[in-house]
């Protein structure tokens, strides 16, 4: 059974918040050895779920699903893997409320999710790759400015909710 598209929404929303703590604790622990002029002996992290082994399931039969874009024509959307220098990608999307949100990911997978399914409370604007500080190394897709302006869009500053790499 597929998670319906809202369910579908709120895993999307979970996994950009996971990727921006996990960021943050990066961040966190560069910082406390950048004080301290040498390496710290970090505590390993908990066994996380994702972590735990699994038995290996049965694929899935792989039906084409309806209007869904597999990666061909013009509209098509191709995310490449980062580069030297490139430590993450930037997804700057629009919230509901119509502000804009960025968020630093190093996983391509939920970046991909918001673009197969886009919604009026998750629509991404814009993804880049970023290098260590933060800054913009290169746009990988953008909507167009047709698409970017909502009827009442309301300001908001894209790196409000990202911590200062």
């Amino acid at each position: 059974m597929s998670p319906s598209p809202q369910d579908t929404l709120q895993i999307d929303r979970l996994l950009l918040r996971r990727e921006l703590l996990f960021a943050q604790v990066a961040h966190t622990e560069e910082t406390i050895e950048d004080l301290l002029g040498e390496a710290y002996p970090f505590p390993d992290p908990p066994d996380l779920p994702s972590r735990q082994k699994r038995r290996a399931k049965k694929a899935a039969s792989r039906r084409k699903a309806k209007g869904v874009d597999k990666g061909k024509g013009q509209n098509a959307v191709r995310l490449r893997a980062l580069q030297d220098g490139e430590t993450g990608y930037g997804l700057v999307w629009r919230q509901e409320d119509g502000s804009e949100r960025k968020d630093w990911l190093e996983d391509l997978a939920p970046i991909e999710n918001a673009l197969r399914r886009p919604s009026e409370s998750l629509q991404p604007i814009r993804i880049e790759t970023v290098d260590k500080e933060g800054k913009c190394v290169q746009v990988l897709w953008e909507t167009s400015p047709i698409e970017n302006e909502p009827e009442n869009r309301q300001k908001g500053s894209a790196d409000e909710n990202v911590p200062d790499l």
